[in-house]
C-alpha cells in the first residue's frame, strides 16, 4: 500500500523534545525497511513509485535544520538501487540538506 501514499502521509510530526527534528524520520525508515523486506520480485514499477515518494519526502525533511545526518543517510539508502530511474532528484535533495 505504500505506493498509494503521498508525501503528506509520511510527514509524521516528531513528538520528542525540542532538540529533535520536526518530523519523525525514524518511523518512516522503519516502514520503508519493512516494505523492502516484503517486496516481491515482480514489483519493479511499485518500487519506483515508492522511490519517487521517498524523494518527495526527502525534499520536505531536508529543510529541517535539526535532521541528523544519520537519519538523512538512512532515508537515502533504505531503498534498493532500482528504486530510482536516475539520481538527479537525490542530488538536489542532498544539496538542499547541505545548505
Amino acid at each position: 500500500m505504500l505506493e498509494k501514499c503521498c508525501v503528506q502521509d509520511l510527514l509524521v510530526k516528531n513528538q520528542g523534545d525540542h532538540k529533535d527534528s520536526l518530523y519523525d524520520v525514524d518511523v518512516v525508515v522503519k516502514v520503508l525497511q519493512c516494505y523492502v523486506l516484503g517486496m516481491s520480485s515482480d514489483s519493479a514499477a511499485k518500487v519506483q513509485t515508492v522511490g519517487r515518494l521517498v524523494d518527495g519526502y526527502l525534499s520536505q525533511v531536508a529543510r529541517d535544520q535539526m535532521l541528523k545526518v544519520e537519519s538523512f543517510k538512512l532515508l537515502i539508502e533504505v531503498l534498493p538501487q532500482n528504486a530510482r530511474e536516475c539520481d538527479d532528484n537525490l542530488y538536489k535533495v542532498i544539496d538542499m540538506y547541505l545548505k
